[in-house]
């Protein structure tokens, strides 16, 4: 999962370096310290809820293009889960119990794929 974050927090630099802004500036858009621009930057931490769509609009990507470097390495089978017909407990039971095997944070991932797909239910988080 660290490798995932990396290459978020690199893109959020590269776009961030790309437009002249600094950390701060950012900051102060988001509403957030320096500090948290920083760890998103370093791979410590995502952004949450609402702060997806702002971040996104901050370094003029799409919302799409944004979470899909958050979740660029979802995997294929969290992915088929994630698109099934299976109600939303049965897909987080299959989550949790993939990701018991292959050492991922699988209901997290499928949760950004989520928002990714339906942005309107980043809102609630």
């Amino acid at each position: 999962m660290s490798t995932m974050r990396d290459e978020f927090g690199q893109f959020v630099a590269a776009a961030r370096n790309k437009l002249g802004l600094r950390q701060e500036d950012v900051a102060q858009r988001l509403g957030v310290s320096t500090g948290t621009i920083s760890n998103l930057e370093n791979g410590h931490r995502r952004p949450k809820g609402g702060q997806w769509k702002t971040l996104a609009s901050i370094l003029e990507v799409s919302w799409q293009e944004l979470m899909d470097r958050a979740i660029g390495f979802t995997d294929p089978v969290e992915r088929a889960i994630a698109s099934s017909e299976l109600d939303r407990a049965q897909q987080d039971a299959l989550l949790m119990t993939y990701g018991c095997f292959t050492g991922r944070d699988s209901l997290e991932e499928v949760t950004l794929l989520r928002h990714r797909d339906r942005p309107e239910e980043a809102e609630d988080t």
